[in-house]
């Protein structure tokens, strides 16, 4: 089973890609709109993970309502340990 700080690195890195900021300069409370990072970004950075993790995500309407990157960690992590468990 995939490690929970192991999920949070490689998000972390993810999102700073698309941030255009250092990994290290990102904590859980980081504000996704002080990111720049919109929908369409969050909808590429889903992509990048289920690349990472070999996982499919729903989509589904807590999505659209994450606003910072400990929300969009553990909404990710939850949905990656459900798909590994399976």
């Amino acid at each position: 089973m995939t490690e929970t700080s192991d999920i949070d690195a490689r998000v972390r890195e993810i999102v700073a890609k698309y941030a255009k900021v250092g990994a290290k300069d990102l904590n859980r409370e980081t504000d996704l709109q002080a990111l720049n990072i919109e929908s369409l970004d969050l909808i590429e950075i889903i992509f990048e993970v289920e690349d990472a993790f070999e996982i499919d995500i729903e989509q589904d309407e807590k999505a659209a309502d994450l606003t910072n990157l400990g929300e969009v960690l553990d909404w990710l992590t939850a949905n990656i340990e459900s798909q590994k468990a399976a």
